[in-house]
């Protein structure tokens, strides 16, 4: 119990870290060093979702996508007058979320779906495509990625 709630706790403290909590540097950013950082924090909270999250657990039936997404305003609009419910409610029979993660402030997130078939992700991140644009990636955990490493 103890070895687990230290090891959440060092997790958030990298966290706060890597969202610029100890070191905020001031200086102009350029445009290609705000879309790495972004893309790094991205795929740094997947890890952490992978490791610690529901994910962790998706090794059963169906493969596992992340859902890469940019929205414009108006879609956080419908999305806050959602509930929870209704936003679960539309993944598809045969597809469940696994996580969402929003960056409120440029309007992205990722989406982690675990599905039977692929078509049922297209479906769902069809129903955003005029408010989001969407790319969509099948991802693996990394008992499956070594196996897939070893086949060479």
């Amino acid at each position: 119990m103890f070895s687990r709630c230290l090891t959440r706790l060092v997790v958030l403290l990298v966290l706060w870290w890597f969202s610029g909590g100890f070191l905020r540097i001031s200086y102009t950013e350029n445009p290609y060093q705000k879309l790495w950082r972004l893309r790094l924090k991205k795929y740094f909270v997947l890890a952490i979702t992978l490791l610690f999250g529901n994910a962790a657990y998706a090794d059963g039936h169906g493969s596992v996508y992340m859902i890469d997404f940019k929205c414009a305003q108006e879609a956080y609009k419908v999305f806050a007058s959602m509930t929870l419910e209704e936003l679960d409610g539309q993944f598809l029979k045969g597809s469940t979320k696994l996580a969402r993660y929003h960056d409120l402030t440029s309007g992205s997130g990722i989406v982690l779906v675990e599905a039977d078939d692929p078509t049922l992700v297209i479906a769902f991140t069809n129903g955003w495509s005029e408010l989001c644009e969407s790319t969509i990636t099948p991802v693996v955990n990394d008992k499956k990625a070594m196996a897939i490493l070893s086949m060479k």
